[in-house]
């Protein structure tokens, strides 16, 4: 039975941010069907119109039924494409100011901020601000069963870390082991994918070695015959975090030498690659490549032009580099192939995702109304283009995960897109597979 919800304002978040006023979403059995005005598409599919009962708490719109919520605008689910969930727990455990005294804080106190509970909080901040989908990078698998009983729609980035020859084959067959124990919870919501840290902490040898199991379940079914990232073998990675990082792969000198050397023992270290030599690692699956603050155009340009994703996280790079990606700098393509994270906990002050949204608008570079819908884009459709998902896009086809956010006097804005970034403080009601999995009535 068709399902009808509408708003003052739909932002369908398709590339050219297409918005309509007293817009609608006819959806069934968790697939959108049909987007366009409210009252057309009620009088089209024939459903009863329930919005006066849409302020009562017991009320739920159930299907064959349509409802309209004034003040209020209604867009795809977000998409929280990079997110750290078991370093939930941190709060003042590490330093901040600069990457390489982050990363040091992180490697002597990172086991004190492993906590379950912490974890939970977490998936429920992305549904209190919207979030319908997230990319999960785990470097243990101590989130992996909370995050596949969430409601949460979860690619698991399988996380592989690990500079040292000598632990290498440890390494991959415990990295194998975690990946096989998430695909055994692969379901319509809970999608394992593989990560490369970065190609400062990852050997040669193991990275390609894990690229190549990597592409050995490129075409393989989830249970119940779902689809893992659309059959396509997607694989994140940090990339260009630092001035550090960029320095140790150009002249194999600077703050990683020295890491290496005191901190990790290893004698007359090198990187592993060089930039493009790291970038061409992944001519044979889709790359989701994070941050890159210390990207330049040439770089983003070869991204771009093999399909990748590039992802960034606003916050975690203005507390530890100092800056945040300068969109204009790089190529124009980017606007459609970006998507944006929270990062975790151990780089962030919370995983909010209308924080985030939020800080990027004040902190980046661009004409407001502009970046705003770049912002938005990036948050929606460009984070599902990044995760291989079939969302992010109110259009006919793709799944129902919607957010509907109310603002008071929103339906009077000429900038609408601006003041749901501004004003939201938390979604009024969250559809996954169009099944609601959040409603307040007191918005």
């Amino acid at each position: 039975m068709i399902t009808v919800l509408g708003a003052s304002f739909l932002f369908v978040c398709d590339e050219s941010f297409c918005v309509l006023r007293n817009g609608a979403v006819a959806y069934d059995d968790g697939i959108i069907v049909e987007v366009g005005e409210y009252s057309v598409l009620v009088a089209k599919y024939d459903v009863p119109d329930m919005t006066k009962f849409a302020l009562d708490p017991c009320f739920v719109l159930d299907s064959g039924g349509a409802c309209f919520y004034q003040d209020s605008i209604l867009l795809p689910a977000f998409v929280n494409a990079h997110i750290h969930f078991e370093f939930s727990a941190n709060t003042t455990s590490f330093d901040y100011g600069s990457f390489e005294a982050w990363l040091s804080s992180v490697m002597t106190r990172r086991d004190s901020v492993l906590a379950q509970n912490a974890i939970e909080s977490a998936i429920a901040e992305q549904l209190d601000s919207g979030v319908g989908s997230v990319g999960a990078i785990s470097s243990y698998g101590g989130d992996m069963r909370t995050l596949a009983k969430s409601p949460l729609k979860v690619v698991y980035f399988n996380e592989v870390i690990g500079a040292n020859p000598d632990t290498m084959k440890a390494t991959l067959l415990a990295f194998k082991e975690r990946f096989l124990r998430s695909k055994e919870l692969a379901s319509e919501r809970f999608f394992p994918a593989i990560a490369l840290h970065s190609p400062y902490s990852v050997h040669y040898a193991l990275a390609k070695a894990v690229l190549e199991f990597a592409q050995s379940f490129a075409c393989q079914k989830g249970v119940n015959g779902t689809n893992l990232c659309e059959n396509t073998c997607f694989v994140s990675t940090h990339f260009l975090e630092s001035d550090a990082e960029r320095a140790w792969l150009e002249t194999k000198s600077g703050w990683f030498y020295e890491f290496y050397k005191h901190t990790l023992g290893i004698v007359n270290p090198k990187p592993f690659y060089d930039i493009a030599g790291f970038m061409k690692l992944f001519k044979n699956v889709r790359g989701v490549f994070v941050h890159c603050t210390h990207l330049n155009k040439t770089e983003s340009t070869y991204l771009l032009d093999s399909k990748h994703s590039i992802v960034t996280c606003p916050r975690s790079n203005r507390l530890l580099g100092g800056t945040m990606l300068d969109i204009a700098s790089l190529d124009s393509r980017i606007v459609q192939n970006l998507g944006i994270g929270s990062d975790g906990a151990s780089s962030n002050i919370n995983t909010n995702m209308l924080d985030e949204l939020r800080t990027a608008l004040f902190g980046m570079r661009g004409e407001l109304c502009t970046l705003a819908k770049i912002l938005l884009l990036a948050a929606t459709c460009g984070g599902a283009k990044a995760l291989g998902l079939n969302n992010g896009e109110l259009k006919a086809g793709k799944a129902a995960d919607m957010a509907l956010f109310t603002i008071p006097n929103i339906a009077h804005s000429t900038q609408p897109e601006i003041h749901l970034i501004t004003l939201a403080k938390q979604v009024r009601q969250l559809f996954i597979n169009g099944q609601r999995v959040l409603n307040r009535t007191n918005i």
